[in-house]
């Protein structure tokens, strides 16, 4: 969570002095809300806002680091479930942090979700929180494409049969 994050921010973050730093956060803030055996552990969107922009600010502070704040990815594949409009909640939060601090804002959590709509029968996710192989794949592939680094996928080339 935002708040374990918190507490290993000095050390993972201000004394290693990054150049880049990309940040995801907020799938355990909201998955512990319904979780049993971790709700205790769960953030509210209030305490999810309040640490981020607290971090954000200590690297402002101490760092001149480059920060792309990367929205989560989705929790569950059912469309049903409440902790959709929950996580829509914290992309919100995260984009409107990235206003407020002037960071780069790569929109990943609608991407992952759609995909996982699209091609239901593979497998994204390890289990409700982790990302799979493939997940992994659609993660690295937002950030590639929001930096300006796409790639041409070979069956695109007018050249290639």
């Amino acid at each position: 969570t935002v708040v374990d994050m918190a507490r290993r921010w000095e050390t993972d973050v201000i004394d290693v002095e990054h150049d880049w730093l990309f940040i995801m956060i907020g799938l355990n803030d909201v998955s512990f809300r319904h979780m049993d055996n971790l709700v205790d552990g769960a953030v509210t969107d209030e305490v999810y806002r309040e640490t981020y922009r607290r971090l954000l600010a200590r690297v402002r502070e101490a760092l001149s680091s480059k920060i792309v704040l990367i929205e989560p990815t989705p929790i569950f594949t059912d469309p049903q479930h409440q902790c959709h409009e929950e996580m829509r909640t914290v992309c919100g939060i995260v984009a409107e942090l990235a206003e407020e601090f002037g960071t780069e804002l790569c929109r990943l959590h609608e991407r992952f979700y759609r995909r996982i709509m699209d091609y239901p029968e593979r497998t994204w996710m390890l289990d409700h929180v982790h990302p799979s192989f493939r997940g992994h794949g659609i993660i690295a592939s937002s950030i590639l494409e929001h930096l300006g680094c796409g790639f041409a996928r070979p069956h695109s080339s007018p050249q290639l049969r």
